[in-house]
């Protein structure tokens, strides 16, 4: 149906055709008012009539045409109903019998089912009778040969007796009295073989063992022999062997287990050797299922031999056990077996039962605080013991703290993150201690050893990393992680480096005493009628004094390279004219405003005087203030002369050469 295009609604027409259309949710959204809702439902609806008068009005021959076809139908579809209906109670016969024939048929197939399990089972019976009078006959004659052909029919007998149904309870108890009887058989010929005089000597002894457990093996009794032979071959040897006695001498301990474990005459050894070497009996593990759960129980039983008490044999006992677990993965052979034995429950138990904490805190306060006791010594400033690498005692015993942190009796491979921590809190605090004595010590001699020693110091630190590999062999990545560390602390140790330079290069300071020795220059010339200046005043000797004892010390001299002590002397030196030059600049500043206030009163004076003559008399030819200049120039002169004799160039020192600018300047504009 068509509707006008151009007709604006109020509504969609949209609307009416989905399904979730109600006449609630449309009157709701309607934002419009009512009136005009109806109107424009009205002009809808007249659409829609016009429209189906249309559609009617163009297929009008179809409508008529379907109402003619439609006259006789329902005679028609009567004459099919009745044939159509007696054929579905023909079909709902014969599904009936289908049906009761289908039933019949289960029921006898189901009886038939029951039978035939009834006849297997009584089969079944009939051959487990027989095979428990055949294994009590064999039993009566105990006879080792008969043990292969009653585990064959003990076999046997089990699957005749879980196919059967109809089993008696007196039965039960028969069968099972009976396999008690023939595990006891094969029990008592093991634990022959296994404490014979033959054992591991005799080849057909071995061979007899060995079908012994292929017998074990072909009824699935795995677990059973391995926990036969720890309690009664395992357990009985190592009752002697595991006492708190023997937990005192861990070395003794393990060696006695291992030579259980491992010697030819052992049980355990034949054992295991046979389970390798023949693959029918491979499923045996006496060396997992057997031996370490005994050995571990024994060994966690034993209070002795993990008291942490006692640093020293906690440490052997700890390294002893170790070296045990070792051996023992060497014989698991796989690198499979060793995952799976080292993710046992009992392995994880026996490694936290050492306490390595509390190892680890009683090795701590032994070095920390041996170092914290030589920080505090009053003797921590003489020389330390002949030999030693450093001068200094605190410095060598720090360098010793370190070396105890990974040396032999001491260091552990598992607490290596602890133990690297603290070479590093004992280099950090080595530190801070020179940081510290510097402040309070500003002997030259203290101060060059200290720099000399903390020097080798940061440079040693480099091999803690060999000494670390030399115990326990690092990855490269972890070798790299602590090389990092050891930048950081070199870094710690240049800044302490820089400070101790700096202190001795402060300590020649003579600030004041320049100061004052130029300021009072004016004083000795002005209105003294001293002569004029030819020599330096006795007070430039002060200036380079400190200087020149720094540089003719033995101790300086032997503890810095030629380069060092030429850097730090030229410090020296900068600083010192550095404030020179100050001094000089200030006093040749006041001179000359002295002198021109002097030269303007003159000329006022003059110009006031009837003669207007020069009142300067003929002997005055040099002034106060020239003087005053000519002297500094003999300063400077005598002062330049004396930092040559230290080996510095004039032009290695740019203040020495601003001192004869300012100087000569000063003489010029006097003239």
């Amino acid at each position: 149906m068509a509707f006008p295009d151009n007709q604006e609604l109020c509504f969609d027409k949209a609307d009416f055709e989905k399904d979730d259309f109600t006449v609630d949710n449309f009157l709701d959204s309607r934002g419009t008012n009512f009136e005009i809702l109806r109107d424009d439902l009205g002009q809808y609806l007249k659409d829609l009539r016009s429209a189906m008068i249309e559609l009617i009005n163009q297929d009008y021959s179809d409508f008529v045409n379907l109402s003619s076809n439609l006259i006789g139908l329902d005679k028609s579809i009567l004459k099919l109903r009745i044939p159509l209906c007696q054929f579905k109670e023909e079909i709902l016969q014969v599904k009936c019998s289908l049906d009761e024939g289908i039933d019949e048929l289960t029921q006898q197939l189901d009886t038939r089912e029951e039978l035939m399990k009834s006849k297997e089972s009584l089969k079944n019976l009939r051959t487990l009778l027989d095979l428990m009078d055949k294994m009590e006959l064999l039993l009566r004659k105990s006879d080792a040969n008969n043990l292969v052909r009653i585990s064959d029919q003990l076999a046997q007998s089990e699957v005749c007796k879980n196919n059967c149904s109809i089993l008696s309870k007196e039965l039960l108890q028969r069968h099972k009295h009976l396999e008690m009887e023939i595990y006891k058989l094969f029990d008592d010929f093991l634990l022959k073989l296994l404490i014979s005089d033959k054992l591991g000597v005799d080849k057909d002894h071995r061979i007899a063992t060995r079908d012994c457990l292929k017998i074990y093996a072909s009824l699935g009794q795995y677990r059973h022999v391995e926990e036969l032979v720890r309690n009664q071959i395992l357990v009985p040897v190592l009752r002697p062997v595991l006492t708190e006695q023997s937990a005192r001498s861990a070395s003794d301990l393990f060696n006695k287990l291992l030579i259980i474990l491992s010697e030819r005459s052992s049980a355990l050894n034949l054992l295991i050797g046979l389970t390798s070497e023949f693959k029918e009996i491979r499923k045996f593990d006496f060396l997992m299922n057997t031996f370490w759960p005994e050995v571990c129980s024994g060994l966690l039983g034993l209070n002795n031999l993990f008291s942490p008490g006692h640093p020293n044999e906690f440490y052997l006992k700890f390294t002893e056990s170790q070296k045990f677990l070792v051996k023992i993965e060497s014989q698991l052979l796989t690198k499979k077996r060793v995952e799976e034995f080292r993710a046992r429950e009992d392995y994880t138990k026996f490694n936290k039962k050492w306490n390595l904490i509390v190892y680890y805190q009683i090795r701590f306060q032994e070095i920390a605080g041996a170092l914290e006791k030589a920080l505090v010594d009053s003797k921590q400033f003489n020389n330390s013991e002949t030999g030693a690498p450093f001068e200094l005692n605190p410095i060598n015993v720090a360098w010793n703290c370190i070396n105890q942190c990974f040396s032999p009796g001491v260091y552990l491979s598992q607490l290596l993150h602890k133990f690297w921590k603290l070479a590093l809190q004992l280099l950090s605090r080595i530190g801070g201690w020179a940081e510290d004595t510097i402040e309070k010590n500003n002997k030259i001699e203290f101060l060059s050893i200290l720099h000399a020693d903390l020097q080798l110091l940061s440079s040693k630190t480099s091999d803690i990393p060999k000494i670390v590999d030399a115990i326990h062999p690092l990855t490269s990545k972890l070798t790299s992680a602590l090389e990092k560390n050891l930048v950081e602390c070199r870094q710690t140790i240049s800044s302490v480096l820089r400070k101790i330079v700096s202190k001795i290069i402060d300590s020649s300071s003579v600030n004041e005493e320049i100061t004052k020795s130029v300021t009072d220059i004016p004083r000795i010339y002005r209105r003294t009628n001293r002569g004029v200046p030819s020599s330096a005043g006795v007070y430039m000797d002060k200036f380079l004094r400190n200087v020149n004892e720094t540089n003719s010390s033995a101790v300086f001299k032997s503890k810095f390279s030629e380069q060092e002590k030429k850097t730090i002397v030229l410090q020296m030196v900068k600083n010192i004219a550095n404030v020179y030059v100050v001094a000089v600049k200030e006093l040749l500043t006041s001179v000359q405003k002295t002198e021109d206030s002097l030269r303007k009163l003159k000329q006022i004076r003059d110009k006031s005087s009837t003669s207007g003559q020069s009142s300067v008399s003929v002997g005055q030819s040099v002034s106060d203030d020239d003087k005053i200049r000519l002297q500094i120039q003999q300063d400077v002169k005598h002062f330049v002369k004396e930092v040559t004799k230290l080996g510095i160039k004039e032009g290695e020192v740019a203040e020495l050469e601003e001192l004869h600018v300012v100087v000569e300047k000063s003489l010029i504009i006097s003239k």
